[in-house]
């Protein structure tokens, strides 16, 4: 298991390939699919107020890569 240091911030690049590395563990980011609906709301309300900024980007991001990857 490798931890990487991520310095809070609009760029959350880190934090999305970590999350698709851990892909196995984390329901597939499809904004109509009713598990990822359940983690991203979740993970959302477990985020401190002053981070939600940053779990905003994140979630964008990873529907973002999702749309890509599966285009690919």
């Amino acid at each position: 298991m490798q931890v990487h240091h991520w310095p809070k911030g609009q760029d959350v690049s880190i934090l999305v390939k970590a999350f698709f590395e851990n892909d196995p563990y984390y329901p597939r980011p499809i904004p109509t699919d009713q598990l990822y609906i359940s983690f991203k709301t979740g993970y959302f309300n477990a985020c401190d107020p002053e981070d939600r900024i940053f779990a905003t980007a994140f979630l964008a991001a990873i529907v973002t890569e999702q749309a890509t990857r599966s285009t690919r």
